[in-house]
């Protein structure tokens, strides 16, 4: 083996193994999400929200209750850091707490993670109160995607002729790590808070 076909060897040795170093240091980064999601009380709103709206399911969905991905993993009820906000809001006589979860999961991009199932509240017909999904991805930062409806009868839907109206929560956000975020809404609020944690 001559001097070049030597220094070619080398070379190729040594991106195979920054390549393994570079896989490792992605499969290591996961993260811990809690979300809690409530609706917001509001008799003095005058938007007229709409009664018919579709809430179009994402391609890649996971139920956090049955989920089979290697990459997310729901935690206990007892690990959860926003149970003591959960019941505040709860006692205030004025929220109400609709989803409240957390789980691990892997740090992937935006076309690999897949769409959280979010329901939650009373059976209003055949669909619950609150309905949608949302997902967690990284990028340069992480991000948060929601597609969220809430709907509520009774005096939101008294001048709908019955029908249940419907409010939509479409957003996106930057996510930092460890700090408690808030995405607000007229009728629905949502908490989420994301660190960092071991792979499962």
């Amino acid at each position: 083996m001559d001097r070049f076909d030597r220094r070619s060897a080398y070379l190729s040795i040594v991106l195979l193994v920054l390549l393994a170093v570079s896989n490792t240091a992605l499969a290591q980064k996961w993260y811990r999400v809690e979300v809690l999601v409530f609706s917001q009380l509001d008799s003095y709103a005058t938007e007229r929200a709409p009664t018919h709206v579709r809430l179009e399911q994402p391609d890649q969905v996971v139920d956090l209750a049955f989920t089979g991905n290697t990459n997310i993993r729901l935690l206990d009820k007892t690990q959860r850091s926003l149970n003591p906000d959960a019941y505040t809001l709860n006692s205030t006589g004025v929220y109400r707490v609709l989803f409240h979860e957390a789980w691990v999961q892997a740090g992937q991009s935006k076309h690999r993670t897949p769409w959280i199932q979010v329901h939650g509240g009373e059976y209003i017909g055949a669909t619950r109160q609150l309905d949608g999904y949302l997902r967690i991805f990284l990028s340069s930062y992480l991000h948060l995607n929601t597609r969220l409806q809430l709907r509520r009868a009774g005096a939101d839907s008294r001048e709908l002729g019955g029908d249940a109206a419907i409010y939509s929560l479409e957003q996106s956000e930057v996510l930092k790590i460890g700090k408690l975020h808030y995405v607000d809404h007229p009728k629905l609020g949502l908490l989420i808070k994301v660190t960092r944690a071991t792979a499962p």
